[in-house]
């Protein structure tokens, strides 16, 4: 076994580099859709996805579960628990107090 010793600066580039790689290569998010929600998605009616505000969703939708740093650049929807699917850009994330959910809106669409 090999032991590699990185200078501070190899460090340094080292940590910018994984960074960059974030930013250009975000995460994809799967969930699984009731048949009505994915066929509105599909057909272009409803371009906005609601999740409960729960550890596992904040988890899920953000790196490290951290509000503040990077978030799903993806989600891939399924028809229930069939094959088929679709993969949307995430335009962005709002945070509804009321209602106590994520609100996921919808960019382009990819699959």
């Amino acid at each position: 076994m090999v032991t590699v010793q990185y200078t501070k600066s190899d460090r340094k580039k080292l940590r910018a580099a994984a960074r960059k790689a974030e930013r250009e290569h975000p995460f994809t998010v799967a969930a699984n859709l009731a048949f009505q929600w994915y066929d509105a998605i599909e057909a272009g009616r409803k371009r906005t996805e609601y999740r409960d505000i729960s550890p596992y969703w904040t988890n899920h939708l953000f790196k490290n579960g951290d509000i503040c740093g990077q978030r799903a650049g993806f989600i891939k929807f399924s028809r229930g628990y069939t094959k088929k699917n679709m993969t949307w850009a995430i335009r962005r994330i709002d945070i509804s107090e009321e209602e106590g959910c994520y609100m996921i809106r919808l960019g382009r669409r990819i699959s």
